[in-house]
């Protein structure tokens, strides 16, 4: 009996003359192409903080309008981001995109999204973020949006106890005196702390790179960290923690009232808070109080501090083309555009910065945030995206630890960063 193959068997059974489909008979016994999908999906992970849900969801549903692509959105803590992600590609369960802080722990897994979007990566992204997105010739990330620190200020409180809100034009000029006003406003408006600060590796390094140091130069790949101003700076960190000037229980995670700086902010007690541009939308509609924010320290020199969000799509994903194509489209300039109207997001692409983007809500403090990005020292920029950035930053938290506990001093936790840069430099 001759076999008969399922293209055959099809053709036949559909009516075709003569038993021939695509100049093949119907006894041809040939591989079927794989079944199209009459709607394929991408499965995105990623974090949201404030609008972004919202904002990412908007997108996402404007891309199945234009391509036919259903995007399905999976959303989880910051915190739980690398922890699920490296477990995720471990398994080989891995998501066809991701949003992620740190391209270079997962460079090896990522897909050169030039193989399917040439046209839309021709370099549109800001110069600095170079270093971190690609892979020698790979092209392994696209920046969503850029983020810098910046100072949080509680005028109420200011008020109160009548010291003076610097301007953008007078910033602090050291941390002595921005602790000393904070400690008097605390005193007289009798707020709980005086002083408050993310438990983030790069609010730590604003303090560090005010003092004039970070941990690599602005290449990335030299050690840069100078332990002498290392120690002040962390000695400034544990002034501001004795006698309840800080909450410490947040570095030492020995529990307490309260679960985050945000929180303590938000609550209104504390006049001074260390975070970023993207606290400014989460804010924007709950506060109760009168607040601004005010530049970085200038001390030996600005603070200001870059970060990112980057997308990334994993080469083992099961959607690789369409999932670069949907970075292309959550990156392009009409997205970015829409995501700073909808979410805040600073922009990351050249075109856009250039003809400048509106924000949705406090389009005069996102512009200060602007300016401080567009001051970053080179180092700042180099270090924020260095392969070694994490790690060494890992033994910086630890250290500062031990240190709020009793058990380490200054010059020993300026001398083991050295040490971790040195190690973790590359």
């Amino acid at each position: 009996m001759r076999h008969v193959s399922r293209r055959g068997f099809l053709a036949a059974g559909l009516g075709v003359a003569g038993g021939v489909v695509a100049g093949c008979s119907a006894g041809d016994d040939l591989p079927l192409p794989p079944m199209s999908d009459p709607e394929p999906t991408v499965n995105f992970l990623t974090f949201a903080d404030g609008n972004d849900e919202t904002a990412f969801q908007e997108l996402c549903d404007g891309f199945r309008d234009k391509t036919g692509i259903r995007v399905k959105m999976e959303v989880i803590p910051y915190a739980d981001m690398a922890e699920t992600l490296t477990s995720r590609i471990e398994r080989g369960v891995q998501p066809d995109v991701a949003r992620v802080s740190d391209v270079a722990s997962y460079k090896a897994d990522l897909l050169d999204l030039r193989q399917y979007e040439p046209q839309s990566f021709q370099n549109p992204f800001l110069s600095q973020f170079d270093r971190a997105i690609h892979d020698g010739n790979r092209l392994v990330a696209a920046p969503s949006d850029v983020t810098v620190t910046g100072l949080l200020v509680n005028r109420d409180l200011f008020r109160r106890a009548n010291v003076a809100v610097p301007d953008p034009e007078n910033p602090w000029r050291s941390w002595e005196k921005l602790f000393g006003d904070a400690r008097r406003v605390k005193d007289v408006a009798m707020s709980e702390y005086a002083f408050l600060m993310d438990v983030s590796l790069g609010h730590l390094s604003s303090l560090l790179s005010g003092y004039g140091t970070t941990f690599f130069d602005h290449t990335g790949t030299e050690v840069a960290f100078d332990v002498a101003k290392g120690t002040e700076a962390v000695t400034m960190f544990q002034q501001m923690h004795r006698d309840g000037g800080m909450p410490t229980s947040l570095f030492t995670q020995a529990g307490g009232r309260y679960k985050s700086a945000a929180e303590i902010f938000a609550a209104g007690q504390a006049p001074v808070y260390l975070a970023g541009n993207w606290q400014v939308v989460a804010y924007a509609q709950t506060l109760s109080f009168d607040w601004t924010v005010v530049r970085n320290v200038v001390q030996e020199r600005t603070g200001a501090f870059p970060g990112a969000r980057f997308l990334v799509a994993l080469k083992h994903g099961q959607r690789q083309q369409e999932a670069a194509k949907f970075v292309a489209h959550m990156t392009s300039a009409a997205s970015q555009l829409r995501l700073a109207a909808t979410a805040n997001h600073m922009p990351t692409r050249r075109d856009v910065r250039a003809a400048g983007a509106t924000y949705g809500v406090h389009e005069e403090q996102m512009e200060l945030f602007e300016r401080e990005l567009d001051e970053a020292p080179s180092n700042a920029w180099g270090t924020a995206f260095a392969s070694g950035f994490t790690p060494t930053g890992a033994v910086l938290q630890g250290q500062l630890e031990s240190l709020l506990s009793g058990t380490a001093t200054p010059d020993g936790v300026a001398a083991s960063v050295r040490a971790a840069a040195e190690t973790n430099v590359g």
